[in-house]
């Protein structure tokens, strides 16, 4: 089952809920987690399962998860932990405002 996310920091950047892991009849193949890209500084969703994450406003592959210490300072308290990934609930990469002020809140589940 997977797990859906805001991301929202004091600048005002926000992102409608975000669909993490994979659900029921797709968690084989799908395991979505947020990535930024340093080439154009947006957060993407990517499909962790692929062998190349390409960032999907760009196309660029200059890209890193949000559980590398890129994107966060630290991953202590976490608003989600998949597999080998986790997700920092406080202390990431703000594409918009370039801070480490970007909090991840857990909002519920899908399958």
């Amino acid at each position: 089952m997977g797990c859906k996310v805001v991301a929202d920091c004091e600048c005002g950047f926000k992102t409608p809920k975000i669909k993490l892991g994979g659900g029921m009849y797709c968690h084989t193949t799908v395991n979505n987690f947020p990535n930024y890209c340093k080439n154009c500084k947006s957060l993407f969703m990517a499909n962790m399962y692929d062998e190349i994450i390409v960032c999907i406003n760009c196309k660029s592959s200059d890209t890193v998860p949000y559980n590398n210490t890129f994107a966060v300072k630290n991953l202590d308290e976490t608003s989600f932990n998949w597999e080998d990934l986790k997700l920092s609930s406080e202390n990431s990469l703000c594409p918009q405002c370039d801070q480490f002020s970007l909090k991840f809140k857990n909002v519920g589940m899908w399958d």
